[in-house]
């Protein structure tokens, strides 16, 4: 309180001017409307603009929440889209099972790290096994198809784009549904070609290249990208066709992890039936050795069971055994015997 009755003291006379100017003011205000308006005009706009700049401030401290909420609503859309195209499809062929209407589900994921301009190129998410992610999905984003998911741990998947040489998109032109194979060649990140389009079929540059649905993984009619160029050599069969993706590999964000409910169900379907039918000769090295080990293991499963079967029937015969030759070593009561002579 000394202290405060010290500074009065010494500043004395700057308080008393601004205690003066402060009164002045305020009877100035009072007794002239015109001023009186202006100063009301000027702090409500101080004030518009004070509380302007605190919403943005707490907007950008809210952006994280946001583009979930954001994130979330766009794997919605992405559902409903497709759920429309499966309607589409079962209005010309009837669908009476509702899993089939809705066997498509979408998780969004943050990309933590990609590249681009590697013969073979991957990028991170941030989902795994812990959120359903699983080998084989299919990663889109807002603007078209990225790839597949190559490997999971618990809290990241590894993706392989479609900027890498072993991935291989089953496509079709949408204005006439003629099909055809998506694959990088290497060279620009934002170009792809799209093979196997014979000659006499009608291409034109500016066609939309969509997802034809023949690969389980990715549902029927997602954006790929627009033709760029439409080339037919004299001597060639096949049409060359540039795409430019959809999808810009060096600016992704956040993608979508397209879960298909039953792809096991098809995969299984179609792994039973080319394994009886297709001679061995036809059948890709990989599966077998996904047979050859599927053999193994069942063989080492019944050697198992096996084994642990004649382990009970020897114990079992082990116990009896033993139960006898108890038996037999213990001796008879006295009463038993003198009854017995």
């Amino acid at each position: 309180m000394q202290l405060i009755l010290y500074l009065i003291g010494r500043y004395r006379t700057l308080v008393l001017f601004v205690v003066l100017q402060i009164t002045s003011l305020l009877m100035v205000l009072a007794l002239n409307r015109n001023y009186k308006a202006g100063f009301a005009l000027f702090m409500s706009e101080y004030a518009s603009l004070l509380t302007q700049t605190s919403n943005n401030v707490w907007s950008y401290f809210r952006l994280k929440e946001e583009n979930a909420k954001l994130l979330n609503e766009n794997a919605n859309l992405h559902y409903q889209l497709t759920k429309e195209r499966l309607n589409k499809y079962s209005a010309l062929i009837p669908v009476r099972d509702s899993v089939v209407l809705n066997y498509y589900r979408y998780t969004p994921a943050l990309v933590v790290n990609y590249t681009t301009y590697r013969a073979n190129n991957f990028l991170t998410i941030n989902k795994g096994k812990r959120d359903g992610i699983k080998p084989g999905m299919a990663v889109i984003s807002s603007h078209g198809v990225v790839g597949r998911v190559k490997e999971c741990s618990a809290h990241f998947s590894l993706v392989t784009t479609v900027l890498h040489s072993e991935t291989l998109i089953s496509a079709q032109i949408k204005r006439n549904r003629i099909m055809g194979s998506v694959k990088w060649d290497g060279k620009n990140p934002r170009f792809a070609r799209l093979q196997h389009i014979p000659g006499y079929f009608d291409v034109l540059e500016g066609d939309s290249v969509i997802t034809s649905g023949f690969n389980a993984a990715f549902p029927t009619g997602l954006y790929i990208g627009t033709v760029e160029e439409v080339m037919l050599k004299t001597d060639e069969t096949f049409y060359d066709i540039g795409v430019k993706l959809g999808a810009d590999f060096t600016n992704l964000e956040y993608v979508y992890v397209v879960k298909n409910l039953l792809t096991e169900e098809e995969e299984k379907l179609e792994e039973d039936t080319l394994t009886k039918e297709l001679p061995e000769r036809y059948v890709s090295t990989e599966k077998k050795k996904d047979r050859e080990l599927k053999k193994l293991k069942e063989a080492e499963e019944k050697e198992r069971k096996a084994l642990e079967e004649r382990a009970k029937k020897e114990a079992a015969t082990n116990k009896d055994k033993k139960k006898d030759d108890e038996e037999e070593e213990t001796p008879k009561p006295v009463t038993d015997t003198l009854k017995n002579e």
